[in-house]
């Protein structure tokens, strides 16, 4: 697989995914409520 196509897999797939899991761990760390579809994307 050429390089650019693992760049934009990265940056599309995989950096959104650790940055929601990363929000939803400070948050539940924090003391709120963890709501599923409110970190789901809106279209």
């Amino acid at each position: 697989m050429p390089k650019i196509i693992k760049v934009m897999l990265f940056w599309t797939l995989v950096a959104p995914t650790i940055m929601t899991i990363l929000l939803m761990i400070i948050e539940y760390s924090v003391g709120k409520d963890v709501e599923l579809l409110s970190y789901s994307a809106v279209f």
